[in-house]
């Protein structure tokens, strides 16, 4: 059974003009469609664009890349929580949504901005060392063998957006969760005290709904 973080603080951002378009008279699985521009408004044209299921670990990734309008278009998706995420070189983007059934998804423009640093402190016992840090939505896994109490875990690479981080043990559980605003050309730390400990299991559905503070705002 896929893994899902049950999170009691939503970080909410514009809900419907990012996770459902359409009459709903649709069935099955449904379309998320929207365009992407680079920094300077251009059409961010030739660009990776993934969709990936917002839950720990899971393997499955949908990939297509902008035509020169900057558009992106995925098929036959499935209902639930998903991270849409650029891959361009100098700049990238990363948002969630829900995606329900028969009903499409219509994302508004969206800005690829230049990558930023986060750094992640994590306060080692004899569990935690054994164990391994994750972002959802990417393969990048970092060890924690240490011998040291506290360390220090440096992502320099990542798409301006709210980024789950997790800890997993040899076993697969869970055993430490947190979340994080990324900022364009900014370095962020996430402290040690930022960490849940306390981590349970959500119905397939999920209740995981996060997105940018800034984008919250606007």
């Amino acid at each position: 059974m896929t893994r899902w973080i049950l999170i009691s603080l939503f970080l909410l951002a514009s809900c419907e003009s990012d996770c459902s378009a359409g009459t709903g008279s649709q069935t099955g699985n449904s379309v998320v469609a929207g365009r992407l521009l680079r920094a300077d408004s251009l059409p961010a044209k030739g660009v990776e664009v993934s969709l990936t299921p917002a839950s720990w670990g899971s393997p499955r990734a949908l990939t297509q890349w902008t035509d020169s309008l900057g558009r992106y278009r995925f098929e036959a998706v499935d209902a639930g929580l998903w991270t849409l995420q650029s891959h361009g070189q100098l700049s990238a983007m990363v948002r969630t949504l829900r995606v329900r059934s028969g009903r499409d998804s219509v994302l508004p423009t969206l800005l690829a901005l230049p990558r930023g640093v986060v750094v992640v402190e994590v306060h080692l016992d004899d569990t935690l060392r054994t164990g391994r840090l994750l972002v959802m939505g990417t393969d990048d896994a970092r060890s924690l063998a240490s011998a040291d109490r506290e360390v220090f875990v440096r992502f320099t690479n990542l798409a301006p957006g709210v980024h789950w981080f997790s800890i997993v043990g040899p076993d697969g559980k869970i055993l430490r969760a947190a979340s994080l605003t990324a900022r364009s050309g900014r370095t962020d730390t996430l402290l040690y005290t930022q960490w849940r400990r306390e981590i349970k299991e959500a119905s397939e559905d999920g209740d995981l709904e996060y997105e940018d503070e800034e984008d919250e705002e606007d």
